[in-house]
């Protein structure tokens, strides 16, 4: 009977060691499969974080473009406001040129209307004309926009101001004013 009992002890140690290594391999599957499950989540947070740190780059880049547009727009301000600012100072001093023009014009114009008086009476021993005639004791008696009365020599002429040369025409600034 001794080598019974040690059959069953035999038999009982190897039930127990084969339930023990099934045991055992199941808690290896379990491990295994826990393992994959945890690998499976660190390459998918891996990729997560690989597609967060991508769109956290193109959020840079699109921020560092805004920031360049901002400071190319305030750029832009500042020139705009700068020219603005020199239209309306070109504006003021035009205003200040026409201004000016209306005082010089109106002071042009009295001068020539008093050298045209002072014209009046002046005498001439010749005065020679564009045509070639010359008028002898010539003396200035009326000066008109276009026509000049002179007395000569030979009687009273009214001749075109184109007629007349020189100084004379220039004196009279007929067209110019």
């Amino acid at each position: 009977m001794d080598g019974k009992i040690l059959a069953y002890i035999f038999l009982l140690a190897a039930v127990v060691a084969a339930t023990y290594g099934v045991y055992q391999t199941t808690l290896i599957d379990d491990a295994q499969r826990e393992l994959n499950v945890l690998q499976a989540q660190v390459e998918s947070t891996a990729s997560a974080m690989q597609q967060m740190s991508r769109t956290l780059e193109l959020r840079k880049q699109e921020q560092a473009r805004e920031e360049e547009q901002g400071k190319k727009m305030e750029h832009l301000q500042k020139e705009q406001e700068t020219a603005k600012t020199d239209v309306e100072k070109a504006e003021t001093d035009l205003k200040t040129l026409i201004a000016e023009h209306g005082k010089v014009r109106a002071e042009f114009e009295r001068d020539i209307a008093r050298a045209r008086e002072e014209t009046v009476g002046m005498e001439f021993f010749e005065m020679e004309l564009a045509n070639g005639s010359v008028l002898k004791n010539a003396k200035i008696q009326r000066v008109e926009e276009a026509v000049l009365t002179i007395l000569h020599s030979q009687g009273i002429s009214k001749i075109p101001v184109n007629d007349v040369h020189g100084k004379l025409k220039d004196r009279l600034q007929i067209g110019r004013a």
